[in-house]
């Protein structure tokens, strides 16, 4: 099998850059890694989390961006500046693999799936569960009908976060429902498509004096269904 020639753009504090990044060094008969670039003062705000770039090349933005060698990139800088730098890839004819969720702005975020749709690239997302086996074979058992008209879900991811982690979530609107709340959304979307409403209940604890929307419901209306996604990042014992 022909190997992806492919490079890592950015690093982040909070999400899940290192294990991306450790993914594809575990599948050398999938990747040839190229390298990775530091871009948004990561050197110094992400410095305890560079050990898993040893023995792999630095390389500036320009040089993957331009490189026709390079045919892919995973895209692991903070989420506030993820949309950009996907976009510059997709426009220079990378396929991209993009930490989630998608944007903060929905006008960036469109322009992003409208440039991978020109380019005819793949754009990917970090939706873990997409891949989850009992996710799959619940979405093959809706869409073969086995499970009969859905009518109703509940889906709940919450966890405990510590102060530092809650202080970056509040520059996101709607806090945790932005970070974990996605997840959740994602396959809501899948399983059931575009909800009529979005009914959202943010609710702000102040815990360890953070104020973000820390504990959060969101209800989503359907003609004959009704979904309900509640996240948390004060749950007791979430860890």
């Amino acid at each position: 099998m022909r190997k992806i020639r492919i490079a890592q753009i950015g690093m982040n504090k909070n999400s899940h850059g290192t294990q991306i990044f450790q993914t594809l060094c575990q599948h050398p008969e999938v990747f040839e890694i190229a390298g990775y670039a530091l871009v948004e003062n990561e050197r110094e705000n992400c410095a305890e989390r560079l050990h898993v770039f040893k023995g792999y090349t630095e390389l500036t933005l320009d040089a993957i961006l331009n490189d026709p060698t390079i045919e892919a990139v995973t895209v692991e800088t903070d989420e506030i500046h993820l949309t950009k730098y996907a976009t510059l890839a997709i426009e220079r004819g990378k396929h991209v693999h993009m930490e989630k969720p998608g944007s903060q702005s929905l006008a960036d975020f469109e322009k992003l799936i409208e440039a991978a749709k020109t380019s005819g690239k793949v754009f990917h997302t970090g939706y873990m569960y997409r891949y989850n086996p009992a996710v799959r074979k619940t979405l093959e058992l809706i869409a073969d009908g086995s499970l009969g008209e859905i009518y109703s879900i509940n889906a709940e991811m919450s966890t405990y976060h510590p102060k530092g982690y809650k202080e970056w979530l509040a520059g996101f609107k709607g806090g945790i429902m932005y970070i974990l709340g996605s997840h959740l959304v994602d396959l809501i979307i899948y399983m059931l498509g575009r909800p009529n409403r979005v009914v959202p209940f943010l609710k702000h604890t102040g815990l360890d004096g953070v104020d973000l929307e820390d504990n959060n419901l969101a209800v989503l209306e359907y003609d004959k269904a009704i979904a309900r996604v509640f996240v948390s990042s004060v749950e007791v014992n979430g860890y």
